[in-house]
């Protein structure tokens, strides 16, 4: 992976980052700085309540991925989630 440029690199974890099964893996990505990183992140169908919580105390999170986020099906059964997807800076208004 060090012959790859930086470009090549990030998507190279956006793609782990969708596809991330076990919990080291996950808990790592989400700490990753790209956004297209978090973003795929945000599409895994193996990201459980408690991950979601973690990427949501994220205040750096742009407001695609809180979107990508929202629109998740877990978020429905979670009252957690919705009141963190809520207070998040980067929710979008609804006046």
């Amino acid at each position: 992976m060090d012959d790859l440029d930086p470009q090549q690199r990030l998507r190279r974890r956006a793609e782990l980052a969708v596809a991330a099964s076990s919990r080291a893996e996950i808990e790592s990505l989400i700490n990753d700085s790209g956004n297209e990183v978090l973003m795929a992140l945000a599409r895994n169908p193996h990201l459980q309540e408690r991950d979601l919580l973690c990427l949501l105390e994220r205040k750096d999170l742009s407001h695609e991925v809180v979107r990508e986020v929202a629109h998740r099906p877990e978020v429905r059964r979670s009252y957690a989630v919705q009141l963190a997807l809520v207070r998040h800076p980067q929710s979008p208004c609804r006046c």
